[in-house]
């Protein structure tokens, strides 16, 4: 009997309690640091999991990263609420909470935008299956993308390569035809323009390179001018660092086909 009273009035004090805080830190994609009361809290999102800071294999550390940033535009600096499940923290003394922003659930937020995975631990699953609805319309939307992407890829010269593809034809003399998915000026050293194709750096399918010297030959500035646009760029394919690219020093080897 004296054990079912302290059990009780142990609920009773976690229902009391106002779970709720500015988040202080965001430490990866799927844990943050919550003051609740004046007290520091660190947070496990229950049901879902993210790639590990920490693992071997750089690609796996790469996506680790984007999860945290995913995390940090979803919470950092604002005020969540955690909802507890049935096992209240984990073994390393973590939190376990569902995190919401107003009426956002961040865990849900996460898979569906495809940073995070569920990851489903008894007794703690209450929203098991919005979990897995939203991991699925996240493949979903991939599967979309590519599509699109293909497709838009597709437009050029004969015998053009898509972005997606150049990596395979690394120490080839070609044209390849993309999306620019994003562009940046240094104005630093060589003063390198980076137009992105495929998709955004650090992910690209393709650097296109400008050295600063050679910008002067561009009637435009080409981050601006071709910021978005469907093109088509001549030239040998080389790796760097493991992503390819093509170095273009005349602006006749870069167009904007119709």
């Amino acid at each position: 009997m004296t054990r079912l009273v302290l059990l009780l009035a142990g609920l009773a004090a976690v229902v009391a309690q106002d779970l709720s805080g500015p988040v202080v830190r965001v430490i990866d994609g799927d844990t943050i640091e919550v003051e609740i009361a004046g007290e520091r809290e660190r947070v496990r999102y229950i049901g879902i999991d993210t790639p590990e800071m920490s693992d071997r294999r750089s690609a796996v550390r790469e996506l680790a990263v984007e999860a945290r940033r995913a995390n940090a535009r979803l919470v950092e600096g604002r005020r969540v609420r955690l909802e507890l499940d049935v096992e209240e923290r984990d073994r390393y003394g973590r939190l376990l909470a569902y995190v919401w922003v107003g009426d956002r659930l961040v865990n849900e937020a996460l898979v569906r935008s495809g940073h995070a995975a569920p990851h489903t631990f008894p007794p703690n699953v209450r929203y098991v299956e919005r979990f897995m609805a939203a991991a699925h319309e996240a493949r979903a939307e991939e599967t979309r993308s590519d599509t699109g992407r293909e497709d838009a890829e597709a437009r050029g010269p004969q015998g053009a390569i898509p972005a997606v593809e150049a990596a395979a034809h690394a120490g080839e003399t070609a044209t390849v035809c993309g999306d620019v998915a994003s562009t940046r000026y240094l104005t630093s050293g060589r003063r390198p323009t980076f137009l992105n194709l495929g998709r955004p750096y650090p992910d690209q399918d393709l650097t296109v390179l400008i050295w600063g010297e050679d910008r002067p030959k561009f009637a435009d500035p080409p981050e601006r001018a071709f910021r978005g646009a469907h093109i088509c760029v001549t030239g040998r394919i080389e790796l760097y660092r493991g992503t390819p690219q093509i170095v273009v020093r005349d602006p006749a080897n870069l167009e904007v086909p119709e």
